[in-house]
């Protein structure tokens, strides 16, 4: 038996664990974080960090929706003002305060069971990138989505 949980009932939970020093594996939907994270393939480790720095995958709970994310931060302010976009999204951010913060994507884990880092050096020099081809990321998504997707 499947059995399926809202976020608004599993999220929370999921926020109370990382804070306990758990590490918790949750499975992403959406495309919002393509081309790192592939809805509804990959799975993420979560864990609680003790400081948060701009690049980070973070679960975080969104001050204006009240709904959770899984986003990269793309801005922080020394007041804890945080500024977080999808990889897979070409406009439209997210703001919340640091203490909204569950805890930060540490791997991505893939269908074939293999783990890719979202934390070490490589993986923060391919955000920084993709970050700096924002102008062009509607093709390159498009690209990406239509072509290489179908061949996974």
């Amino acid at each position: 038996m499947i059995l399926t949980v809202p976020n608004e009932i599993l999220l929370p939970q999921v926020i109370e664990m990382l804070a306990d020093g758990s590490e918790v594996v949750l499975p992403v939907k959406g495309w919002s974080m393509n081309p790192f994270i592939d809805g509804d393939r990959d799975s993420v480790l979560l864990a609680r960090a003790e400081e948060y720095h701009t690049g980070d995958v973070v679960l975080a709970l969104v001050r204006e929706t009240g709904c959770y994310v899984l986003h990269r931060i793309i801005d922080m302010k020394a007041d804890g003002s945080v500024t977080l976009m999808g990889d897979g999204n070409i406009c439209g951010v997210e703001h919340c305060h640091v203490s909204n913060i569950g805890g930060r994507a540490v791997s991505v884990i893939k269908p074939s069971g293999k783990n890719r880092s979202l934390t070490d050096r490589r993986a923060m020099r391919r955000a920084g990138i993709w970050k700096r081809l924002l102008p062009v990321r509607r093709w390159l998504l498009a690209f990406y989505r239509h072509i290489i997707l179908k061949l996974k």
